[in-house]
């Protein structure tokens, strides 16, 4: 039975790796959850989760995410150039994260 449970995920994860989006997904889908949780469930004053955010795409559905992460009361987002410098940032801890919209990133949702 493990074993079955194993050979499953592990079709699930090559699958997955072809599809550049779901990896969005997978990264940016837990960040928002915990913010709004935080926001709903947490005491006093909502917090917020401070992240750069990287539009290497910038396409018109790119920059819908983009508007749609500003707009979340619970996000921080401060929108940073490149990748690089958005590693660079995160390493010298000026903040948690940083959310990256990669190259292709509409062509890959819409043939998905």
């Amino acid at each position: 039975m493990l074993r079955q449970i194993w050979a499953m995920t592990w079709k699930e994860i090559k699958v997955a790796a072809q599809r550049p989006s779901e990896w969005l997904l997978v990264f940016l889908a837990p960040i928002i959850f915990i913010a709004v949780m935080g926001a709903v469930f947490g005491g006093g004053g909502a917090p917020t989760v401070a992240v750069y955010l990287v539009d290497e795409d910038g396409t018109r559905l790119s920059r819908q995410v983009v508007d749609a992460l500003e707009d979340e009361p619970t996000l921080e987002v401060e929108i940073v150039p490149s990748r690089e410098e958005a590693d660079r940032r995160v390493g010298a801890g000026d903040r948690i994260a940083a959310v990256v919209v990669p190259a292709g990133f509409d062509q890959a949702i819409l043939t998905d």
